[in-house]
């Protein structure tokens, strides 16, 4: 018997997130993905404060941070580098994910995601 379309969608949303957190660290970047149910949410944290996956689930961090906190031309960067690598994420910045979505597309995910973050890396100013 297969896995329900229900189990399918939580399995695969959550896979998606490990993905692109597995990227930030290997990339030690200090951004952030979570997300609950179909939806996921990219934290780039560019004021760099100390903030945890769980702190946020805990409801410590206050919505400004995480909801309007990032300045337009770093969404629209985001939103860029991640079309430049095959993936439309709505402005939020983030998107949904659901049980249509195969290992591949969560694959072109990440590595769309993987090049943006290098991008940003490389953009950034040198001191």
């Amino acid at each position: 018997q297969g896995v329900s379309s229900a189990a399918s969608d939580v399995y695969k949303r959550q896979m998606l997130r490990n993905a692109l957190n597995d990227v930030i660290r290997e990339q030690d970047s200090n951004w952030l993905v979570y997300g609950e149910y179909s939806g996921f949410h990219i934290f780039p944290n560019h004021e760099d404060i100390q903030i945890t996956i769980d702190s946020i689930y805990a409801g410590r961090v206050h919505y400004r941070a995480l909801k309007g906190g990032t300045p337009a031309h770093l969404i629209w960067k985001i939103r860029a580098g991640m079309i430049l690598g095959g993936v439309d994420v709505v402005a939020w910045p983030g998107g949904w994910v659901s049980g249509i979505h195969t290992e591949d597309d969560i694959a072109i995910t990440t590595e769309a995601f993987r090049q943006l973050l290098v991008m940003i890396r490389e953009d950034r100013p040198r001191t």
